[in-house]
Formats: C-alpha cells, structure tokens, sequence
C-alpha cells in the first residue's frame, strides 16, 4: 500500500539511515547536521507516522511506501 509522503525529504533521509539501525549522533555525522536537528527531525517523523518510536516510524514508512 502506498500513501502520500507526509515526511519532508531531510525527514526521510534520516529515517533510510535510521531504518539500518544507525544511531542519531551517526546519524548527524553521516548527513553533516548537529545531534539535535537529527533529535527534531526523528521527532517529528513520529509525530508525522503517529508512531511510538524510531523502529515503529521505519515500519509504518515501509508499509506505507515511504521508504
């Protein structure tokens, strides 16, 4: 099933990289940002998918086509 993409395309760079188990502050060096703009983009993915968590958004991304 695919639906629109409600995430922003920084958002869903950090969620690929997230989806491999990379933690946040990897996360932040990998794609050249601070911890906390990696912080507010995880959690505003959440807010965004309506998940719980990081492995959750990742899912819900997946099913949805996201990703």
């Amino acid at each position: 099933m695919t639906s629109k993409n409600p995430l922003s395309n920084q958002e869903t760079l950090v969620l690929k990289v997230a989806a491999a188990g990379v933690p946040s502050k990897e996360i932040a060096q990998k794609r050249y940002l601070s911890h906390g703009t990696v912080r507010n983009y995880m959690s505003s993915i959440l807010t965004k998918s309506a998940a719980e968590n990081r492995f959750e958004a990742v899912r819900i991304a997946q099913e949805n086509g996201w990703l």
